[in-house]
């Protein structure tokens, strides 16, 4: 990895932009491309799931109109009052009425329903009156009163609503049904007849063929190959293709815990080949239709799609690539003109230009070329050599007169001077220059201590009493453990000069003013206060946001050469942001400015 950023560290811009370029292009059609397939693949996913799941409850739809055209069947029969009139009749032995009203009535109104609908197999009555005869459809009840199955059926019908058996064995009612064992499973549809006189409560069953419940699921395929198939919670197949992959399915523990539910999905692996596979439950037989699909098949549904999808993308990418190419050639190009005409220029040859056709930034850079190489051929040619060596003769003349030891000698000279005519004033005062200046040949951050910067004051302060008739009078208060401290070199000078220019009142005497110093946590305050006039509120206002901004304001508000705004700047530059200066200043009051450093020896 390494090696290759060295490798593109030292290659041309061009291959930079055209690296950038394809990093730029890569990385979000890759991720939008993902996040773009993972989203048709859910779509694909779900939109076969839609499709397999509207087959499921159509046949379901389906198979319930059948259960609910065969339950009105049961409440017709069993509210039919010619049957509920015999069926509460005492009839006799080999009586003839019977036997018409059985063979005449009752026998063609049952063979008329079985045949309106075709699902009905068979039909029986189950009933208490033991003065009927079992022939045809009646059965004695008293045989089965304490079976499992016949409680069920009085418990679930006291109510008088229909029950569903669950999917069983045909019983055999009658000792002629015994005699012919060839017994199918069927559902049973059991309702109530008579359900006010207990004594006399009789029950219709209706026997339900499954295959022709069933019939409507292998009219059609699900996809190519996949098919619908009934099962029952207890792993029986009552419908639908027996194949192996079914059988096994009935074993695993898995699809006993999706047959639990009303509805679900389960991917099975089955010889290598993978299966789809959702149920959805017959909530009144207690069935589940399951679908089995390939996910083979369904994947192929998709194939040309996804083909489709990944030609797309992969085009795409190709064209940008190719698009990239183009734009890094054209903006090099322009790119490399420039360079070129730089190492002409380079190599004295300053006649160079370089031709504009365009306005982007790139021409402006080769427009502002052409100018720079004019104005340097035409100083060159013309103006250089002689105003170099004229301003060579200026400065040598300049700077031999303004000798420091040519300044220090003359001080010297008057002070000499005045002390021969006895003004100890004006020899005072001139020490006291000569020392400033001393101090001030050297302006820039260096660090003094604070002892240096204090007499480099007093000094100061020495000369404005020479000058103003001794009406400033400066008071120090300094904290003896700070003044080995460092601090930056003319830092309360030109504060004091600021209290001393711009604080005298109009009339005022004296100008008074005190310069204290302490030492705080880690920190060194000092305090200039003077009672001179102040400053107005809205001044005020204007310097405090300026002090703020200091860092960004490179003028001299003060015009003292080094104002108030340059210290704050100096001191923020060397030490931080976190030190500088404060102003507070009541107008007609006086003005009082907090210098804060970081203490250091």
């Amino acid at each position: 990895m390494l090696r290759i950023l060295q490798s593109l560290h030292n290659s041309s811009f061009k291959a930079k932009l055209l690296f950038s370029y394809i990093i730029l292009i890569t990385i979000p059609l890759t991720i939008s491309s993902i996040l773009v397939y993972k989203q048709f693949t859910m779509y694909l996913s779900e939109n076969t799931s839609t499709m397999i799941s509207q087959r499921l409850n159509q046949e379901t739809n389906n198979i319930n109109q059948a259960l609910t055209s065969i339950e009105n069947i049961g409440f017709q029969l069993s509210a039919d009052t010619f049957l509920t009139a015999y069926l509460n009749e005492r009839h006799q032995p080999f009586n003839n009425d019977s036997y018409i009203t059985m063979t005449n009535k009752i026998s063609p109104m049952f063979k008329w329903f079985k045949n309106t609908n075709h699902k009905i197999s068979k039909i029986n009555i189950i009933t208490l009156n033991e003065s009927i005869s079992e022939i045809d459809t009646f059965v004695h009840s008293s045989k089965f009163e304490y079976e499992a199955w016949f409680m069920e059926v009085k418990k679930n019908t006291s109510l008088g609503l229909p029950y569903w058996e669950k999917y069983h064995e045909q019983r055999a009612y009658r000792k002629v049904d015994t005699l012919n064992p060839a017994t199918s499973p069927v559902f049973s549809l059991f309702c109530i007849i008579n359900p006010v006189y207990k004594s006399s409560s009789s029950y219709l069953e209706l026997e339900v063929n499954p295959r022709l419940l069933f019939d409507s699921l292998n009219v059609s395929p699900v996809g190519k190959s996949g098919y619908l198939a009934v099962v029952d919670s207890a792993g029986n197949i009552i419908s639908g293709k027996n194949t192996p992959l079914l059988e096994s399915l009935m074993k695993k523990d898995d699809l006993n815990r999706l047959l639990k539910g009303s509805n679900g999905e389960y991917a099975y692996t089955y010889e290598g080949s993978d299966y789809f596979i959702k149920s959805q439950e017959i909530n009144r037989l207690g069935v589940h239709i399951i679908s089995v699909v390939s996910t083979a098949e369904i994947e192929e549904l998709f194939d040309s799609s996804k083909r489709n999808y990944i030609v797309t993308i992969s085009v795409t990418f190709i064209l940008l690539l190719i698009l990239a190419y183009y734009l890094g050639y054209f903006m090099t190009k322009k790119i490399k003109k420039l360079s070129n005409a730089f190492v002409s220029f380079q190599k004295g040859n300053f006649n160079t230009r370089i031709e504009v056709n365009g306005a982007d930034e790139l021409d402006k850079l080769s427009f502002d070329f052409n100018i720079m190489a004019c104005n340097i051929q035409e100083l060159i040619n013309k103006v250089y050599k002689a105003e170099i060596a004229q301003k060579k003769s200026e400065l040598s003349a300049l700077q031999s007169q303004i000798k420091p030891h040519f300044i220090f000698n003359t001080l010297e000279s008057l002070k000499m001077t005045a002390e021969l005519h006895d003004e100890e004033e004006i020899s005072d005062g001139l020490t006291a220059l000569g020392n400033l200046i001393r101090q001030n040949i050297h302006t820039g951050n260096h660090l003094i201590n604070v002892e240096c910067e204090l007499e480099n004051l007093a000094d100061y302060i020495k000369i404005q009493n020479l000058i103003r008739n001794n009406t400033i009078k400066a008071e120090f208060n300094i904290q003896e453990e700070i003044c080995q401290a460092a601090i930056l070199n003319l830092v309360l000078q030109p504060l004091v000069e600021n209290c001393i220019i711009h604080g005298f009142r109009s009339n005022q005497e004296f100008l008074e003013i005190s310069i204290c110093g302490k030492l705080a946590d880690d920190s060194i305050i000092f305090t200039i206060r003077d009672n001179g006039k102040g400053i107005e509120d809205q001044q005020l206002q204007k310097l405090s946001r300026n002090l703020e901004n200091s860092l960004n304001d490179n003028s001299n508000s003060t015009g003292t050469g080094i104002g108030l705004m340059n210290v704050n700047r100096r001191i923020k530059l060397y030490f931080g942001d976190e030190y500088g200066i404060g102003i507070e200043s009541s107008y007609n009051e006086g003005t009082a400015i907090t210098v804060k450093i970081p203490f250091s020896l």
